[in-house]
């Protein structure tokens, strides 16, 4: 498994299992909030089960499989949802790869993908949020510590 991005959206918390080359398989795992957090805090014995397991095809780039890294919940509590991803050239849920291509998608309240698009100059994105001033912001990991990260906005 490889957990890379969660957010809540209403009653919900969503992990966002990432697909690699190895096993592209990307998932959206929904579990009940408050139920889940009970656990965490050592108040319920056992974790809630899953109410749902979406399995999402996010498509390749040139082979490569497009990978989630982050989520976000939509404004509006309709429980639609925005990810990242990228194409990360490795067979490994944890060793880095190159990264040939990085998207932004959306998704439905029925979980299903309504669009993906590209990200020009494939910015390994790997963290994404929505701010009150109607911005995306990402950041991204060049996967070097001599580089920095970059924060980039996106007006929506």
């Amino acid at each position: 498994m490889n957990i890379e991005g969660a957010f809540a959206a209403g009653d919900e918390l969503h992990l966002l299992q990432r697909g690699n080359k190895g096993d592209a398989r990307n998932a959206c795992i929904t579990y009940p909030l408050a139920p889940l957090l009970d656990w965490l805090a050592g108040t319920r014995a056992e974790p809630p089960p899953a109410l749902r397991t979406a399995l999402l095809d996010l498509g390749t780039v040139n082979g490569v499989p497009l990978g989630f890294t982050e989520g976000a919940a939509l404004p509006g509590g309709e429980g639609g949802w925005i990810f990242s991803a990228v194409a990360e050239n490795t067979d490994d849920s944890y060793a880095d790869g190159d990264c040939v291509a990085s998207a932004i998608g959306w998704v439905g309240a029925d979980g299903v993908l309504q669009r993906i698009a590209p990200l020009h100059g494939a910015p390994k994105v790997e963290g994404i949020a929505l701010d009150g001033a109607q911005r995306l912001l990402m950041v991204t990991d060049a996967d070097d510590p001599r580089c920095a990260s970059r924060l980039l906005l996106l007006p929506i």
